[in-house]
């Protein structure tokens, strides 16, 4: 599992960064459902690459259960506001998806961690 989400931010990253802007530094929004170990692991693994790579900030957010929506939907705009240049999260339900459209419209790169929103 750890070596799934650190694949994740790594393909994120290189998905923000790209060659022409390697040097820049890149902020990154991470999202998990709710507070049990399966979602701390990954945030560890998050947090553990980037203290190994200097540029990279990483902005966690939680919800509060696995049923809480309007927390991820808040999250989700408040790491927009926040300048974020990706999201990875781990969406809660597939309703959180026109959030993400609107990151996506920013030009908010956005990964899908644990489960799949369909289209």
């Amino acid at each position: 599992m750890r070596l799934r989400t650190l694949l994740g931010a790594m393909a994120l990253v290189g998905a923000i960064s790209g060659p022409a802007q390697a040097a820049d530094d890149i902020k990154i929004g991470f999202i998990t459902k709710f507070p049990v170990p399966f979602f701390t692991t990954m945030e560890d693994a998050a947090k553990a690459y980037a203290e190994a790579n200097p540029g990279v900030e990483i902005i966690f957010g939680q919800g509060t259960s696995a049923v809480d929506i309007e927390g991820q939907i808040a999250l989700i705009e408040s790491m927009v506001v926040q300048g974020v240049q990706g999201i990875a999260v781990t969406p809660v339900d597939p309703t959180v998806a026109p959030a993400l459209d609107r990151a996506i419209a920013e030009g908010v790169k956005v990964v899908l961690m644990d489960n799949n929103i369909p289209d």
